[in-house]
């Protein structure tokens, strides 16, 4: 088969593949907000799926027939980049919230209400006054899935730095 169909028929299966993320992405959107009111972390999954669909495309034409053919061929493969894309911004998501990476590069968040809130609810009960911190949150889970070395890297410096 020729090269540029490959392409144009793999990039037609990452963006339904893509589509159909946003969608999920959109549903848990709107549950979290009618639910707690708070949105934050399907944005940042979102966003590093969207980061990883954007990286892929960048990707595809220097890819070679074989792998071409095998995304053509592989819904799970085709998936795969963008949820690796939301598992990382979901990781990093966490390192912030967890003060493991902290500076004047990274957001800054505060936990809403501490004495009605839950453990598992602290993960998505935060805010921030200061739009910044959202603004960088996001760049960063973007940039999470658009290079997955960024974050693969940060969890290997804490597991260098953790070593006996």
């Amino acid at each position: 088969m020729d090269k540029r169909q490959l392409v144009k028929d793999v990039s037609f299966r990452l963006i339904t593949a893509v589509t159909c993320i946003i969608s999920i992405m959109l549903i848990l959107f709107v549950g979290f907000f009618c639910i707690r009111n708070t949105v934050v972390l399907p944005v940042v999954m979102l966003l590093g799926a969207l980061g990883a669909f954007i990286s892929l495309q960048r990707r595809l034409k220097a890819l070679s027939q074989e792998d071409l053919e095998l995304m053509r061929n592989s819904i799970p493969y085709i998936l795969l980049a963008p949820l690796t894309g939301a598992t990382l911004a979901g990781v990093l998501y966490l390192a912030f919230l967890s003060g493991l990476l902290s500076g004047h590069l990274f957001p800054s968040f505060e936990k809403i209400n501490e004495d009605t809130m839950t453990v598992f609810a602290g993960l998505f009960e935060v805010h921030s006054d200061n739009p910044r911190d959202y603004a960088k949150l996001f760049f960063w889970s973007f940039i999470a899935g658009f290079s997955e070395k960024f974050v693969t890297n940060i969890i290997g410096q804490f597991d260098r730095d953790s070593a006996p």
